[in-house]
């Protein structure tokens, strides 16, 4: 395994290379946690990938798609930047990214947990870049999120997307994030019909049990072929 770091804009970017031709998982990270990812896929089987990390973002502004008021606390920052933020990622990421892995890339799957996993599904309605979804306890609580999904189909039809959520995600008095496993379930039901390889797997515990499983769940899910 290759490793390699750059910092762009603030930005960390890390590139773990399997060293041979394979798919390529981008993961938008709160903080970088790619050995932890990679190590948990090993355990579960999952096949070999190159792992490209982005961290340091500015977490509520560059994922969230459009503005929208506090959510989950008095200090959330959603002003609705995702759509800048795609751009930067193509340019300033993928593009440098399989560069230097000369193309040895099968395929592309955009990754996130928590507003990188509502990220991930945003994404897929504004760009053909990515073949493969995995939103892992993603915010898809976030105000809208659910319709916009229900008028934007995915640019490029992915081969597979994967859902997935804490049982106590939703034990909350908060009148968004308490809607979250409904609206996992109607994404589900709602990419079914439209003839995608999907699943929604309910995890024991919280938003921050096992982030690192709850992500290589998912990308071995992506990346197995049915």
């Amino acid at each position: 395994m290759n490793i390699s770091e750059t910092c762009r804009d603030g930005k960390v970017i890390r590139v773990y290379d399997c060293g041979h031709t394979a798919p390529v998982v981008y993961d938008n990270e709160y903080m970088e946690n790619g050995q932890a990812i990679l190590e948990k896929c090993a355990q579960i089987g999952c096949p070999e990938f190159h792992l490209v990390t982005v961290s340091g973002i500015n977490w509520d502004s560059d994922l969230s798609p459009w503005p929208s008021e506090p959510v989950v606390s008095a200090q959330d920052h959603f002003t609705g930047e995702a759509d800048g933020y795609l751009k930067w990622l193509q340019a300033e990421v993928i593009v440098p990214a399989e560069k230097s892995l000369a193309g040895r890339c099968t395929e592309r799957v955009l990754a996130g947990y928590s507003m990188a996993g509502m990220f991930a599904l945003y994404a897929a309605c504004q760009t053909d870049l990515f073949d493969c979804i995995v939103s892992a306890s993603g915010s898809v609580w976030y105000p809208g999120f659910e319709e916009y999904c229900r008028t934007h189909d995915p640019v490029k039809k992915p081969s597979a997307i994967y859902l997935s959520l804490g049982n106590r995600e939703t034990r909350t008095r908060n009148r968004y994030m308490k809607t979250t496993e409904t609206v996992c379930r109607n994404l589900q039901e709602l990419y079914r019909q439209q003839g995608i390889r999907i699943t929604f797997e309910l995890n024991e515990g919280n938003h921050f049990r096992e982030p690192d499983l709850r992500l290589a769940r998912g990308i071995s899910f992506v990346l197995h072929e049915e």
